[in-house]
């Protein structure tokens, strides 16, 4: 058995799923901010900072954009059930 995906609900999840992408790039520049701001100075601070940023970027930039990349396979599931729909 198959039932239709409902479009409007669709395009709704889609556009929440790139809203929350941004939720995670924002994180991202927070905790970026946090760690330019800790009053440390030196060598030690200076790699720290450098590993965290890289670290915390490797993980939450992918991760963004995973969820935009199934944010645009809906929105071409929900293409794909129009045409459906108007045939």
């Amino acid at each position: 058995m198959f039932q239709g995906m409902n479009p409007q609900q669709g395009r709704e999840v889609a556009q929440q799923l790139l809203g929350q992408a941004g939720e995670v790039e924002r994180w991202s520049e927070e905790i970026k901010a946090s760690l330019a701001s800790l009053d440390w100075v030196g060598p030690d601070a200076d790699a720290y900072r450098s590993e965290a940023t890289a670290v915390i970027s490797g993980m939450l930039s992918p991760y963004a954009q995973a969820i935009r990349e199934r944010a645009g396979k809906l929105t071409e599931h929900v293409e794909e059930q129009e045409r459906a729909s108007q045939s």
